[in-house]
């Protein structure tokens, strides 16, 4: 993996397990992603539990979240169905990146629960 990646991945999780997840890796090596020669399927699913992630310095740190997440190809998709951010909690989230290289925008939809200042907070930090 790229050095920046393993830094990121060893500072952004903290808390969490992972509790079931699969790979499948088929096709020619020089055509990974297999996004643009459709020449093999590249594909790595997980289901992780209680984890702790800060996305980004500054960003508000999403806390207990239990999630799907699914590499697919050249692209990232993550289904979660709880956890807090800033004391909030999540109902739902899904957060989506549409080609990790080039790096495409971060897009993230969900449901919060609990008191509308609370959620204002958290959705109004600098960062985000």
């Amino acid at each position: 993996m790229h050095p920046k990646l393993v830094a990121w991945l060893e500072s952004a999780i903290g808390d969490g397990q992972v509790v079931a997840g699969s790979a499948l890796f088929h096709g020619p090596v020089d055509d990974f992603a297999f996004d643009r020669s459709r020449s093999g399927r590249f594909e790595v699913l997980f289901d992780v539990a209680d984890l702790d992630l800060a996305y980004r310095a500054g960003w508000p740190v999403l806390e207990g979240l239990g999630a799907r997440v699914h590499f697919h190809g050249n692209r990232l998709d993550i289904h979660g169905e709880q956890g807090q951010l800033q004391g909030v909690a999540i109902e739902t989230v899904d957060a989506r990146i549409e080609t990790l290289k080039p790096r495409s925008p971060l897009q993230v939809q969900g449901s919060l629960r609990g008191p509308l200042s609370a959620m204002l907070e958290a959705l109004q930090s600098d960062a985000l």
